[in-house]
């Protein structure tokens, strides 16, 4: 199953937003487990090895 994401993002300082949508027919809570036991990994991967990094904002 290929996934579909949802990017958005700031132009100006380049960061970019996801998220993963949950294809019609699947369980969300077993697709979110693959999704972060897999593609979230190799998401932060990638990031890392292009220089970039991950980082959260208290709201």
């Amino acid at each position: 199953m290929t996934p579909t994401f949802s990017v958005y993002g700031h132009v100006g300082d380049g960061k970019l937003h996801y998220n993963v949508l949950v294809p019609a027919g699947v369980d969300r809570l077993e697709f979110t487990r693959r999704i972060e036991s897999s593609l979230s990994l190799q998401l932060y991967d990638t990031a890392a090895a292009l220089g970039g990094a991950f980082i959260g904002r208290p709201f």
